[in-house]
């Protein structure tokens, strides 16, 4: 018992650092579990490979479930991670279209802006009695866009 005690105290005081805390009468809110308590239940999360139910410390909900794919058989955790990787893939393509469409709107959206901010120039200029040819070379619209306003 003491060779192993040696040998798993890195790990125990890891797992003891994850292990929900209580409170007694006597000590203060955040008072750990006495070190005997902390280590009889890494000793049995050592022996069964279970986090106790009821334990709700910090990062066990992302434990349980990587134990839970730990303990999955072979075959099963190459399908599990298959799956997460093509969920993965699948939000990497979705947020790389909604990044194109976003920038791509963006453009479009500002070309309409700078559009109607020329037309709104040109008619400007055109009721200031500017001839067209000025106005085309001014704002860059066309001719028959110049005439329509």
């Amino acid at each position: 018992m003491g060779d192993f005690l040696v040998l798993f105290a890195p790990v125990l005081r890891q797992i003891a650092r994850y292990l929900p805390h209580h409170r007694s009468e006597n000590a203060s809110k955040t008072h750990p579990k006495s070190s005997h308590d902390k280590f009889k239940t890494a000793s049995k999360f050592l022996k069964t490979g279970e986090i106790d139910k009821n334990a709700t410390a910090k990062g066990l909900p992302e434990a349980r479930e990587r134990l839970r794919i730990d303990t999955l058989p072979d075959v099963e955790k190459r399908a599990y991670y298959r799956d997460m990787e093509a969920l993965r893939y699948q939000r990497s393509v979705i947020k790389t279209g909604w990044d194109e469409g976003h920038t791509e709107g963006f453009k479009e959206g500002r070309a309409e802006g700078e559009k109607k901010k020329a037309k709104e120039v040109a008619k400007r200029m055109k009721e200031m009695g500017l001839s067209i040819k000025d106005i085309v070379q001014c704002t860059q619209l066309t001719h028959e866009e110049i005439e329509k306003l």
